[in-house]
Order: C-alpha cells, then sequence, then structure tokens
C-alpha cells in the first residue's frame, strides 16, 4: 500500500499521516508570502525488502496498443512486421560523433537509460549493443530465470528509437552506452495491453541507480496523477532535484485530447515532458495528435492545496505518429505466457511500422538532449564545465529552439504597459509546450552561440544567442545585458527552467517536499529602462517569451526569484537560454530538409546539418545508415 505523511495548512511545519484517497484541502493564502521554514515528508511504505512488496495501483505504459491497434486500426501484430532492409522512412540521428581529446572513450562514454515497464531486446540487429539491464528482484521474470531480462516489445520498439544502431555497425568504436531498466511486477489485460503494476520498491530500485549516473534518463510509461503526487512523480523529481547532471526526459501520455491528462512520472515538474506531433501525411509535423495527452494541468502543493487548471505541463512535442522501430514478439514482458492472446513471434530483426504514440515521441528529444551533452564534452570550454550539462540548461536549450507551430499560444497578449511587448501568465502552450523538436537549432542554440554560461552565476553581458547556468537569490534579480544593438521588429525568444525543490532518500523510502520557487521572466529595454515583456506564470518551473522587438534598441534579459509558492527560500539555480533573431534571419529560420547520406564518421556540424527535426518532408527517397551508430527513427 503506497501511503504518504504530507504537512497540511496549519500549524507549519507540522506533520500529519494520510494514506491515499483520505480527502483534505489545505487552506490557501498568498504564497510569497510563505516562507517560514518548512518541510513536507512522504513516506512510500510497504515495500521493506525482508518482505514481498505490496502491489500498488496499476499503472499503464502509454500503451503500445494505442499505437498498432486502437489508433492504427491493425487487429493482428503479424500484419506489421516487415523484413529488412530498413523501410524508406526512416529518420536517422547521430547521438555520439567523437570524443574529447585527452579523454579516454572507455571511461568517458555518454550514458543512456531507458526504464518503463520491461526491458529493451538486444536480439535485434539494431540493439545487440544493449548489455546492461537493470531491475529490482521483485519485477516480473516470466522464465523464472533471474539471470535472462523480462524483454518487451514496447521496450524494444522504444529502445530502436532512442539508441539503435546501424546493423554493420555494431562493434567499436561507438562512445554512447544504451542501458535498459524495468520495473513492471506484473502484467495486466491481454497480451500487449501494456498494462502493468508496480511498487515504490521496483520504481526506486532502477531510478536510484541510473540517477547520477547516467547522462539522459528516458521513460516511456505512466500512471494517472494529474497533480504529480503519485509514488512515480515524487521519486523521479527527487532523483532529479538531487542529480541535475542527468536529464530526464517522459513521454506525455496518450489520454488526450483532453486537458489535465498527463500521468506521472510525466505530470512531475524536474523533467521534460514531451508530446507527439502528427504526419499529415506528406511527412509534415505541424500539428499536435489528438491522442497526445496536454494541459492545463492542476497543481497541487502541500500549503495551498490543489488549483485546478493553471499548469502548463508539456515542454515539448516531437514527432509521434507514422514511425517504424524494431519489433520483439518473444513471450516476456507485456506478451508473457500467461495473458490472455499470448503467442511466441521471434522472428529475427523484423520491424514495427506505422508506431505511434508520445511513447516514440520523447526518446527522440532524449536522443537530441544526449547529442547536446556529448556535443559538450567535444567542445572546448564546455568539456570541463559540469553546468553546461545540467538538466535546467539543457532543458532551456531545447525549449528555446523549439519551432513554433500553427496556433501556438502561451496566452501572451499585448502588455498593458504600452511599450509594445508582451505578458504570459501561462509560459507555455497548453498542448504543444513551446513547440516542435528543432535539433539543429538546438545545436546552434547551444554549442555555436555567442554566450555559452555567463562568467559567474549571477547575470553579465551576453552575445544575442546564448546560454547560462545562473543562480539567484529570494526577492532579487540577475540581469543579463545584450551587448549589441537590436533593429526593430527582431524575434526574441527566451526561456528559464528551475527545480521545484523535492527530495528522495531510497534507503528509508522517504520523499520531501521542500518548496517551490516563483521565478519571472522580464525583458527591458535597456535604454529607456522600462519593461517591454514578461513571463509570470505563478504554477510552473519554466517561463517562456517568443515576441517581435518593438524599436531598435539594446536590451536586458532579466531573472527574478519573486518567492516561494511554499517551503524555504534558498538561493535558486536555474538554466536561462535565449536567442535574438534579427528580420534577415527570419526567413531561413524556417523549417528546412534533412540531409541522410553520410559515407564516413560525422563532424559536429556535419552532424548538426544532418540531425536535425523538420516539418518539412525530405528530398531524399531513401534512407542511410551513418557508420558511428545511427539511431533510428521514422521522419
Amino acid at each position: 500500500m503506497f501511503t504518504q505523511r504530507v504537512c497540511p495548512s496549519a500549524p507549519w511545519g507540522a506533520s500529519h499521516e494520510r494514506r491515499l484517497g483520505d480527502h483534505h484541502q489545505p487552506r490557501r493564502g498568498d504564497h510569497r508570502l510563505r516562507q517560514a521554514a518548512f518541510a513536507c515528508v512522504l513516506i512510500l511504505c510497504g515495500v521493506a525488502v525482508a518482505s514481498p512488496p505490496v502491489l500498488a495501483e496499476p499503472v499503464s505504459v502509454w500503451p503500445w496498443p494505442v499505437h498498432a491497434t486502437h489508433l492504427d486500426g491493425v487487429s493482428d501484430v503479424m500484419d506489421v512486421l516487415i523484413a529488412p532492409p530498413y523501410p524508406l522512412a526512416s529518420f536517422i540521428t547521430i547521438l555520439h560523433t567523437g570524443i574529447a581529446p585527452g579523454i579516454d572513450p572507455a571511461t568517458q562514454p555518454t550514458i543512456v537509460a531507458n526504464i518503463e515497464g520491461g526491458h529493451i531486446w538486444n536480439g535485434h540487429q539494431t540493439l545487440r549493443h544493449v548489455n546492461q539491464f537493470v531491475n529490482d528482484p521483485s519485477v516480473q521474470d516470466s522464465d523464472k530465470n533471474p539471470l535472462t531480462p523480462e524483454f518487451d516489445r514496447h521496450a524494444t520498439g522504444v529502445g530502436s528509437i532512442l539508441g539503435g544502431r546501424a546493423p554493420a555497425n555494431q562493434a567499436p568504436p561507438n562512445n554512447t552506452e544504451l542501458h535498459s531498466g524495468a520495473v513492471a511486477t506484473s502484467w495486466n489485460g491481454k497480451a500487449y495491453s501494456g498494462n502493468f503494476n508496480t511498487t515504490p520498491q521496483a520504481v526506486s530500485t532502477v531510478y536510484d541507480t541510473y540517477f547520477g549516473f547516467a547522462d539522459i534518463i528516458n521513460s516511456s510509461w505512466g500512471g494517472r496523477d494529474p497533480t504529480a503526487v503519485s509514488f512515480s512523480a515524487l521519486i523521479t523529481d527527487g532523483l532529479a532535484y538531487q542529480n541535475p547532471r542527468t536529464t530526464f526526459v517522459v513521454s506525455a501520455g496518450n489520454a488526450g485530447p483532453e486537458p489535465n491528462s498527463i500521468g506521472g512520472p510525466g505530470s512531475g515538474y524536474n523533467n521534460i515532458t514531451v508530446g507527439a506531433l502528427q504526419n499529415n501525411g506528406a511527412n509534415v509535423y505541424d500539428k499536435v495528435a489528438p491522442f497526445s495527452s496536454r494541459g492545463p494541468h492542476d497543481y497541487s502543493d502541500p500549503v495551498n492545496g490543489t488549483i485546478p487548471g493553471v499548469r502548463a505541463d508539456v515542454d515539448i512535442v516531437a514527432p509521434g505518429t507514422h514511425l517504424t522501430s524494431a519489433h520483439y514478439g518473444g513471450q516476456s514482458g507485456g506478451n508473457h505466457p500467461a495473458l490472455p492472446g499470448s503467442t511466441a513471434n521471434v522472428t529475427p530483426n523484423t520491424y514495427q511500422t506505422n508506431t505511434k504514440g508520445t511513447s516514440f515521441a520523447a526518446p527522440m528529444v532524449a536522443s537530441g538532449a544526449a547529442l547536446l551533452v556529448d556535443a559538450s564534452r567535444n567542445t572546448a570550454g564546455l568539456a570541463d564545465n559540469p553546468e553546461a550539462r545540467d538538466m535546467r540548461v539543457i532543458k532551456s536549450v531545447l525549449l528555446n529552439s523549439a519551432d513554433k507551430i500553427p496556433g501556438w499560444s502561451n496566452g501572451q497578449t499585448p502588455h498593458p504597459n504600452g511599450q509594445g511587448g508582451v505578458l504570459t501568465t501561462q509560459a507555455l502552450d497548453w498542448i504543444s509546450g513551446a513547440g516542435a523538436f528543432n535539433m539543429d537549432r538546438a545545436y546552434e542554440q547551444y554549442i555555436m552561440a555567442g554566450t555559452r554560461d555567463v562568467p559567474g552565476l549571477g547575470g553579465g553581458a551576453i552575445a544575442p544567442t546564448g546560454w547560462d547556468f545562473g543562480q539567484v537569490g529570494v526577492q532579487r534579480t540577475n540581469v543579463y545585458r545584450i551587448e549589441e544593438t537590436l533593429p526593430a521588429d527582431s524575434v526574441l525568444t527566451v526561456t528559464v527552467s528551475w527545480f521545484r525543490d523535492r527530495t528522495f532518500s531510497p534507503g528509508e523510502m522517504m520523499a520531501r517536499e521542500l518548496g517551490h520557487a516563483d521565478l519571472d521572466l522580464v525583458v527591458r529595454d535597456s535604454v529607456t529602462n522600462k519593461i517591454v515583456a514578461e513571463s509570470i506564470s505563478t504554477y510552473n518551473v519554466v517561463e517562456h517569451l517568443t515576441f517581435t522587438l518593438p524599436t531598435q534598441s539594446k536590451y536586458q534579459i532579466e531573472v527574478n526569484y519573486a518567492g516561494n509558492l511554499f517551503g524555504t527560500t534558498r538561493k535558486n539555480e536555474y538554466g536561462l537560454a535565449w536567442l535574438a533573431r534579427p528580420p534577415a534571419q527570419q526567413a531561413s529560420a524556417a523549417p528546412r530538409r534533412c540531409r541522410w547520406s553520410a559515407p564516413r564518421p560525422l563532424s559536429h556540424s556535419e552532424a548538426r546539418s544532418n540531425v536535425c527535426f523538420t516539418t518539412q518532408p525530405s528530398a531524399h527517397s531513401g534512407s542511410a545508415l551513418f557508420p558511428r551508430g545511427g539511431w533510428m527513427a521514422a521522419r
């Protein structure tokens, strides 16, 4: 049974215990004044190693059958299997393009872990390099052999998009490792239903292993949890907060088009939550898929209670339909023999076509994040700067470089001060977050930027494009002055990202709510000293602006720590990214066509040209398998 101790509104510092399902509504008040010392303690019970774990509520993988059956109209998995060679609609990304001079590739790989119900099958030709499997002893063991991983079809498909390699390039040198973690203690429903049970212990074991060890964690699973209070959200938020150099990417889920439909761990705060874009039939991904879970989402904390419809929980969107992935048909995982309809089909090296779901959008963003992390290790000035690989920096860069799709809106309106700027209290689009993942622009924003981490932690002079890892005290403001004069009609996009203060102790199985800081994002005309634009969305951990500058002038970006929604105040760390595009560059900034062929290992600039997300069809009619470990998904 999962219980939690929560701190009610009064008295301050008190700790009460309640079980999930109990009804308790703390009083509300002015969050900016609630700055007394405070910590909320949540205990995850019934998970003692010495006794059998008690199953928690059923948790659903964002269901594979939704991809292959309910949404595709396919009732027989064999109908969608194809044999090599790869289908024409192959989308290749490069995860690792080299190693920094002086760093031993054997000891400094980029490590990516996929954690979900079952394990990635390493019998597929694109996944033979996967040889690290982690799970708690309580996970399901279909063959009763603890030495064999519990392979699963869903995990295999996700893994091929996250880190599949070209069949001809399985051997070193390749400096990226793909690991697999599993959390399902039992599976429910019919074969391939995608539903499984898990426990806090099973979840804790795997995530605690990889947070702080892996550079990137991808998770394409979740259960209903609109307010981010499930043990999956508490555990991952806490571990992410304690291990900020591991970037955590998670699927939003397939419960759309209803709002408030994202489940945990995606509904948590300290992650990158990914929704799915839909292919319009002409390889154009410019609309969010109807099934993609979305906001607005409810906010909840131990002091203010639940406040409905105020969170923008989707961070970014990526292709999530008409995809091709590796297939596993063995009788384990979601197809284990005890499930009705289970049949064995271990045909080697087959592929699933027309795959869809946010489960497969998330690993595209995760692999892009891994490319940024890896590129930083190969770039002078960044290789020895661990803050360049902080998740808050990576998240801000990815969101700030995203393309705005038709209909995108973060609720911004003309600023009431009449200076020609905008004001938003929403930050991100409820459905698409910051917009469509663009790897090409993310590379430019991160590696090619004029400013890459301002010296110190308190702002300073900056170029028109760049990023920073900063720290700001409560009721303080960090100022970033753009040194160049920006012409009128330039488009300025700015993103700041920070963490909700949650911690998790695996040894105690205890999660703590320490606080939630409220940062604001301001753009000011440095000449007139007047505010031009503001993003002041109280309940998020992201602020985001994109708007046209009204006049030619010098501008500055300000990160203001306005106060706390609850909990203790302390200096708050954040990642900031910004991009100013003058009118002459805006036409060239439209989504472009990706190039695919690469007869040799790629340099960073070549990888940047070949690894891109595009909303336009590629002119290339076939596919290419990059020699240094291309990571495959469909266009």
